[in-house]
């Protein structure tokens, strides 16, 4: 969940159009307009997430004697209402499985030249990983 709060795959959501003329909090937005959700700032928004908003913290999603997975409500990666993606569910069960099956097989290690990778994805529509290398040992049962 920390992972896709703070690398969301599409940080700007889907583009949706307005089919109708609408006036939203003063502002109007008439029809054919295009809008796009910015998933990135509210996903990494102080107010919602504390001032560590931008820090690594899987912790976050526990409840305080950590038995618990909380959702909270500004946890939108795959955007929320009738419009949200309907491959959240495929997309998690995935991550879940690919990522817990590397964990079980291998041990990974930073890379020995360069120990420090850059976390930070090439943001576009999509965001991705930049190239980076690590080292996988494998585990002994």
């Amino acid at each position: 969940m920390e992972l896709l709060r703070l690398f969301p795959t599409a940080p700007l959501g889907a583009p949706h159009k307005m089919l109708e003329d609408v006036e939203l909090q003063g502002f109007f937005l008439p029809k054919g307009t295009y809008i796009w959700t910015n998933l990135h700032a509210i996903l990494r928004n102080p107010t919602l997430w504390g001032e560590d908003a931008e820090k690594f913290r899987p912790e976050r999603f526990l409840n305080e004697d950590g038995t618990k997975v909380l959702k909270p409500e500004g946890f939108m990666p795959f955007a929320v209402g009738k419009r949200q993606c309907l491959g959240e569910n495929l997309a998690r069960d995935t991550l879940l499985l690919f990522v817990g099956s590397i964990f079980h097989k291998f041990k990974i290690e930073p890379d020995p030249e360069k120990l420090k990778a850059d976390i930070e994805p090439e943001v576009g529509i999509i965001a991705k990983p930049k190239p980076f290398k690590v080292a996988l040992k494998l585990r002994k049962n």
